[in-house]
């Protein structure tokens, strides 16, 4: 009988337990949430930080990384300044006279699911790499593209023709990362892995543009976990404490049969 008691306690609590989830994390480049300087950007987006740097390769192909400076303009978003760079488009993260990336340092592990620009000038196409090595990311001065991708970092996608204020599903593999790379389109970096195709055309040194949303998941934590039990969890409790107390019922009544017979 102890066995029976037990199964429906564990019943009980079993279904009452909270249901975790993943939080959508939502990363709004504004003057209020970012604070750039010659250093980089730190922002917030939904109880996850990030730290932006900047870099910019000394041309294209087997050309290296530098340092670059982050710069935020007001509704536009984030863009990169290199030495190469002078006045507009130039002030955006670009393809001309050298490729331009920023670096994305989040606090925890993020699945990025899209990206938003607020300004561009002729085309936007972009490259997206995720850091698959294990511990932190080396840094990326004095790497070539193809450096990168023999040091932990992994092409995610090319993703050609983005609009401004639009949404551009990216990922599909749903990488985890707490480092990312969001590049001006380049070519160096080989291929896109198969399915994630660019759904337009790509092409090198006409690409400008300001980073102004990043939006994706962070895993089920403490802090993501539902509260309230579902119905159907609710429902399941009851019927446990129903069956519980009907047997301890049963158990009561057979036992003052056996006094009386006695």
């Amino acid at each position: 009988m102890l066995k029976i008691y037990s199964a429906a306690l564990f019943l009980s609590v079993a279904t009452a337990l909270p249901v975790t989830a993943q939080a959508t994390a939502s990363f709004t480049i504004t003057s209020s949430q970012s604070q750039c300087g010659s250093s980089g950007c730190t922002f917030n987006g939904d109880g996850v930080s990030a730290d932006v740097t900047a870099f910019s390769s000394t041309g294209y192909s087997n050309t290296t990384f530098r340092n670059a400076t982050t710069a935020y303009w007001n509704g536009s978003g984030l863009g990169v300044y290199s030495s190469n760079d002078s006045g507009s488009p130039s002030h955006s993260v670009d393809n001309y006279n050298g490729v331009d990336v920023a670096l994305f340092s989040f606090s925890e592990n993020v699945t990025l699911q899209s990206i938003s620009i607020g300004w561009k000038y002729y085309d936007a196409d972009i490259s997206v790499l995720a850091y698959t090595g294990a511990g932190a990311p080396s840094s990326l001065l004095g790497k070539s593209a193809a450096g990168l991708l023999s040091s932990g970092w992994t092409l995610i996608g090319h993703y050609a023709d983005l609009v401004t204020n639009t949404a551009k599903a990216i990922n599909e593999a749903a990488v985890s990362s707490s480092y990312w790379l969001i590049s001006a389109y380049n070519s160096a970096l080989g291929s896109a892995p198969s399915g994630n195709s660019p759904g337009g055309y790509l092409g090198m040194s006409n690409d400008y543009f300001k980073v102004v949303n990043l939006k994706g998941t962070t895993p089920p934590s403490t802090g993501n976990t539902q509260s309230v039990p579902e119905p159907s969890t609710i429902l399941m409790l009851t019927l446990g404490l129903i069956f519980f107390w009907k047997t301890a019922l049963k158990s009561r009544q057979e036992g003052s049969s056996h006094t009386l017979a006695a």
